[in-house]
């Protein structure tokens, strides 16, 4: 059995809820701090205590992580999953505010679940050299290693599962065999043999007369997801596997403990979009039997589950990615609408048939009242109510203004929270215009609503843990991020008066101003109304002009993640540096449409630049473009169109549709997907032409720095490089750096490669923008 104390030295932080303030300076952010900016883990629970007195969560620390690029297997050596290296399971106290480092330096551990009596903290870990199961125990401050089994969780929201009499954890595991080498991809495996005299090394690649992209149904396949589902005694670590070799994605106990629910991965459907579909299982843990209940379950990341209160029924939603089901010859359930399946007779029934809006979810399970009698669901941006038993649905309201997107719950049956709040929800609503987060308050018997607060903070869109929340007892934890802070955990009581920030991930940007954002309103050349998140440099002043990027994606409305940390996912840390060396960036909505995408794009990122010159922000002799994947795309499509850039940025991307329709994303991306043709080359060459920057790159007066990665396989490296042997054949200003071994992403880079990539960036833009008065440069390094 290994058990190690933690000493009060390894263990206890500042004990203050916010530690001393130091004065904060308007200076450059190093690479250096930028690059060390600690998250969140994705999916990983926010886990209250249910005295709710801790908090449990896991940030990731990228110091620790090497460079992830989707060629890079999806577990590390030692069995965790990629998304857990660099990760470190803290708890915070929520009176105090007093924090504790459960890692204690050794390895990656993640996903802390309390015991039913918060007595204990399961999660895992592979401090000792491999990914295990340990449980930290709160009286004595000691963590010890339950089982000598392998976890098997591919994505950070599949936790540990405690039973409720707190005796056993359901957890998924590697398949009863396996070793940890034998379960990784053999494709991988293969793609590194090395070729020899004896054996052929064809790879025959074949295509059926007459296929086509229209509606079907296929197998779907996820080896990440094959493992088996056990019950761990927390006791003795023994282990009972309840279902094996399975595609599964997500696992829910009963109230009762009698039984398990668990959904399993069994095809997708292309038209010719893709929607993942999914099987629903419930295992006996009395009898150990097995057997599935409702098949054919269209939703993305698979349906969330919830029980009802007698353990005896299970509700979810349909959300498929595409509504084209219908031509189907073995179609799907109905998307968008809300089920309820018997454990005792296998029965499935649709509560929400005929037309109304769509009620399907990714993260977030229909949520039953504490007597089992009803469903409260969301859709259209309201709150409706479904019959449990008889079925229909009824609308109870919704917030003036605001579209509710989750129903605060708590424990892990998601009951309404808090428990003693009678005829009332609490809702975390969206400002959709101006992107304000709050929560209201709304009487399910009557739909009155009213807002307890409000503000400008980031909305989590993909959580297991109900939108970056959790709740117990009368406490209410959230992430909160904003464009100009990062993330940190806040907590607050049931009236959100007092809300008070509780952790402190980040202290080394303490004393650095960030850039403040604003959203900006304009109208397109074709007279549409749009949106762009303005992020102003740090210490703006009124009145003074500033050197403007652009920062697009063509297709997508990016305006809506303005409270994210530098307004952008993801890269927001990369944003901040250019912000605090003096530049304003501009992340405009740039819809397209079939058959015209690039001229849609200087129709709608164009007028945004002018609206940022108008009101007073943008140096019109100063201004810069750049963007990531299709957005280093977005990017040539507009510096082929007008010449009043002085500086681009393009990493990992291309300029040629055609060149994109022979890759691995095919003429579907051409045709329906990103590419918005709406026909084959061979059906309307001319449009292909039309479209694809590489045609015009004989008009491009910007200067650009291409970056692309050599192993990248979204967008293969030799479409770059037929973008850099075009532009300097032709004369033009250019310079490519070629990252040997990367893929799609400098975020994804190796830690040398990130920063070099960020110091040549902040150089780029630095020669182009210098500020001609004489002041602070922006792009200096320092």
């Amino acid at each position: 059995m290994h058990m190690h104390r933690l000493t009060a030295g390894a263990i206890l932080c500042l004990t203050a809820t916010a530690p001393a303030s130091r004065a904060q300076q308007v200076k450059p952010l190093s690479i250096e701090d930028a690059l060390a900016t600690r998250t969140f883990g994705i999916y990983a629970p926010i886990s209250v205590s249910p005295d709710g007195r801790w908090v449990a969560y896991t940030i990731v620390d990228p110091r620790k992580r090497r460079s992830h690029s989707e060629n890079a297997p999806n577990f590390l050596s030692t069995g965790a999953p990629r998304d857990a290296e660099g990760a470190e399971l803290w708890i915070a106290d929520t009176k105090t505010g007093a924090t504790r480092d459960l890692t204690g330096h050794a390895g990656n551990s993640w996903d802390g679940v309390w015991s039913p009596d918060g007595s204990r903290l399961a999660f895992y870990s592979d401090r000792d050299g491999m990914a295990r199961l340990w449980v930290w125990d709160r009286a004595t401050a000691t963590v010890r290693r339950v089982s000598s089994v392998i976890p098997r969780a591919y994505l950070l929201f599949e936790t540990p599962a405690w039973t409720p009499d707190g005796a056993s954890l359901i957890v998924k595991v590697l398949p009863e065999g396996d070793t940890i080498g034998q379960s990784e991809d053999s494709v991988a495996k293969a793609a590194l043999a090395l070729p020899n005299d004896t054996i052929p090394t064809a790879e025959v690649l074949t295509a059926n007369i007459g296929s086509s992209d229209t509606a079907r149904v296929d197998g779907g396949s996820n080896p990440d997801l094959i493992a088996d589902l056990a019950l761990v005694r927390i006791s003795n670590g023994t282990v009972r596997r309840i279902v094996r070799r399975s595609q599964i994605m997500e696992y829910s106990i009963s109230p009762t403990g009698e039984r398990v629910a668990y959904t399993v991965l069994s095809g997708m459907v292309v038209t010719p979009e893709i929607t993942w579909v999914y099987d629903i299982g419930v295992a006996d843990l009395r009898t150990g039997a097995t057997r599935i209940i409702a098949r054919r379950v269209p939703n993305l990341w698979g349906p969330t589950i919830s029980w009802s209160p007698d353990g005896l029924h299970i509700a979810f939603t349909t959300k498929p990615h595409s509504y084209g089901l219908q031509d189907l010859p073995d179609r799907p359930l109905p998307p968008g609408d809300c089920y309820v399946a018997s454990v005792l007779n296998d029965s499935v029934r649709d509560l929400t048939p005929g037309a109304h809006v769509d009620l399907g979810a990714n993260f977030q399970a229909p949520v039953w009242s504490a007597d089992g009698s009803t469903l409260f669901v969301l859709g259209g941006g309201g709150l409706w109510r479904a019959d449990a038993q008889r079925g229909g649905l009824e609308r109870i309201g919704r917030v003036p203004g605001r579209a509710a997107v989750a129903i605060l719950t708590s424990g892990p049956f998601a009951r309404p929270w808090p428990s003693n709040a009678g005829n009332t929800l609490l809702l975390r609503t969206l400002d959709e215009r101006t992107l304000k987060v709050g929560v209201a308050r709304i009487d399910v018997r009557t739909g009155a609503s009213e807002l307890a607060y409000e503000d400008d903070e980031w909305l989590p869109g993909a959580s297991r843990t109900a939108f970056g929340m959790s709740a117990a007892a009368d406490v209410f934890v959230y992430q909160r991020e904003s464009a100009a802070h990062p993330g940190d955990l806040w907590v607050a009581d049931p009236t959100f008066l007092a809300r008070r920030r509780l952790t402190h991930i980040n202290p080394q940007l303490d004393d650095y101003v960030f850039g403040e954002r604003r959203l900006i309103y304009w109208r397109s050349d074709d007279g549409d109304s749009l949106r762009g998140a303005l992020l102003l440099p740090a210490g703006y002043k009124a009145g003074k002009r500033y050197p403007l990027i652009s920062y697009q994606y063509g297709g997508e409305n990016w305006s809506m993640f303005a409270n994210n940390f530098g307004v952008i996912p993801m890269v927001g840390d990369y944003v901040q540096i250019l912000a605090t060396r003096g530049y304003a960036v501009l992340v405009p909505d740039a819809p397209q449409h079939i058959g015209t995408p690039m001229l849609d794009l200087a129709k709608t990122v164009l007028p945004g630049v002018n609206r940022a010159i108008e009101l007073g922000v943008a140096d019109p002799a100063r201004l810069g473009i750049m963007g990531l994947s299709y957005g280093c795309f977005s990017t040539l499509m507009i510096v082929v169109q007008t010449t009043r850039f002085k500086a681009a940025e393009c990493s990992s991307g291309a300029s040629s549709i055609i060149g994109m329709a022979g890759t691995e994303l095919g003429w579907a991306w051409a045709d329906s997907g990103q590419g918005k043709m709406g026909a084959t080359v061979w059906q309307r060459r001319d449009r292909y032409i039309e479209n694809s920057a590489y045609f015009y790159l004989d008009r491009v007066t910007t200067p650009i720095l291409m970056v692309n990665g050599t192993a990248d396989r979204g967008v293969p490296s030799f479409l770059a490089d037929a973008t850099y042997e075009a532009l300097r054949q032709l004369g033009k200003r250019v310079e490519y750096v070629r990252y040997v071994g990367e893929g799609h992403g400098p975020m994804y880079y190796s830690r040398a490669n990130v920063t070099d990539y960020l110091n040549r960036l902040v150089r780029w833009f630095g020669t182009y923008f210098a500020d001609s008065s004489g002041s602070s440069e922006p792009g200096t390094l320092r």
